[in-house]
């Protein structure tokens, strides 16, 4: 509300007293819920801080009775959620692109009311490492992104307006906010009417914040995090590292995502949190919906006690061999071991999985594709020719089914599912660019 009286031009002055009581309203409703929202430890902190924080500076020159210190609290508790949610390598608490850029969304609003206002307010550097982990989702073109993690629909200001996954106008937006450069080439109206308006306003910045891009041809690890990218000029790659700082909400360890020049290639299935019935919902939580190793016949290679509480969160270590390639191992709740070794060509992506179990089970590796030639559903022998210019190829036989991702408050798309059995203990697969 207070956020949209901005775009139009009027500022805290321009309240009338209906207004003045209905922010207030909601701001009194905020304050004794803090410690719930503290305690969530997600984005759910982050948007009571903002509404608090910008609802207290509009009604700090209104006469109203038993005023509280609305934005000293909001500052307090600013401070605590920067300091709790957000790791020092730039890292996100919740394991989600869109979580992550919800929160980086109100921040800058946060950021841009304060500078309006006059209301000072101190963000740790620490920040410019989070922005630069949201650029390391971003494709090629600025208009994909990884599709990793909960994405239950949230974006602040919906300045992804044609397509969820397009982060290209947040990455515009966080230029403008932080480092004051204005887009080239803008059409998005929102974010039009934000830049004109916070310019007339007289937003002042002092620019200390270090800008920084992704690279290319090397491995980059966000540990505390448990992400690791990599990037050349055929492809990018996004890896779930085994390493919980915060509870995980899905069970997507050593899960891969793969984004090449024509797209979206293998594609991490999403989350929707919302999901009633139960099977849908553990097919989007569990590993049968992630590009991750796995018993064939189970659902998680966590333990769960509840609907969102996982237990024996999968453990292990990671190392770069060399430049170009790079290996992670984890434990499931059976003690398997399971191992997976990057190979990351000019043209080529080469993955070795190891298996070592005293059981006599199957192990899976499931892969999503999202670009596919049509293609017979069951068993396949390899290669695949998934388009004109990708090819894929494993070392044992293939089993390709018909499956779903989710993509904004319940949307899905079909997707060709992918399982190669791990025969003797180890299988290797590489996707090729041409």
């Amino acid at each position: 509300f207070i956020f949209s009286l901005r775009l139009l031009g009027l500022g805290p002055a321009h309240l009338d007293g209906s207004q003045v009581e209905f922010i207030k309203i909601h701001l009194d409703r905020i304050l004794p819920t803090l410690s719930y929202a503290r305690g969530q430890k997600n984005n759910h902190w982050i948007s009571e801080i903002a509404a608090l924080f910008i609802g207290g500076v509009w009604l700090r020159n209104h006469h109203i009775s038993r005023k509280k210190p609305y934005i000293e609290i909001a500052v307090k508790q600013l401070r605590l959620a920067l300091k709790k949610l957000f790791n020092d390598d730039g890292s996100f608490a919740q394991s989600s692109f869109n979580y992550l850029r919800h929160a980086l969304t109100l921040i800058s609003i946060i950021k841009l009311e304060s500078e309006v206002e006059g209301v000072d307010i101190k963000f740790d550097k620490n920040i410019e490492k989070t922005i630069l982990l949201f650029r390391e989702f971003s494709a090629f073109d600025g208009k994909q992104a990884h599709n990793w993690g909960a994405n239950d629909g949230s974006d602040p200001l919906s300045l992804a307006c044609s397509d969820f996954l397009d982060p290209s106008t947040h990455v515009m937006f966080y230029d403008y906010v932080f480092f004051r450069i204005k887009p080239d080439v803008n059409n998005n109206e929102i974010l039009t009417s934000l830049i004109r308006v916070y310019e007339m306003n007289n937003s002042v910045l002092s620019i200390d914040f270090i800008r920084y891009l992704p690279t290319y041809n090397e491995i980059k690890i966000y540990p505390l995090g448990g992400e690791a990218f990599f990037r050349n000029e055929s492809y990018q790659v996004l890896i779930r590292l085994p390493a919980f700082k915060f509870k995980p909400s899905q069970d997507d360890v050593g899960h891969f995502d793969v984004i090449c020049k024509d797209g979206a290639l293998i594609v991490d299935a999403g989350t929707f949190s919302y999901f009633l019935e139960k099977k849908i919902f553990e097919y989007y939580q569990g590993v049968r919906s992630h590009n991750t190793i796995y018993r064939r016949n189970d659902y998680y290679n966590m333990g769960k006690l509840s609907r969102f509480i996982f237990h024996s969160w999968s453990k292990g270590s990671w190392e770069k061999i060399d430049k170009s390639s790079f290996i992670f191992y984890f434990n499931n709740t059976h003690n398997d071991r399971f191992e997976r070794t990057f190979y990351f060509g000019k043209n080529n992506l080469k993955i070795v999985d190891r298996v070592s179990t005293n059981k006599d089970v199957q192990i899976i590796s499931g892969l999503n594709f999202s670009i596919y030639n049509d293609m017979f559903i069951g068993k396949h022998d390899s290669p695949l020719l998934l388009s004109d210019r990708v090819k894929f190829k494993s070392d044992s036989s293939l089993k390709l089914s018909k499956g779903e991702i989710s993509r904004c408050y319940g949307e899905s798309q079909e997707i060709l599912r992918v399982e190669a059995l791990i025969n003797e203990g180890k299988n290797s697969f590489e996707v090729i660019f041409s």
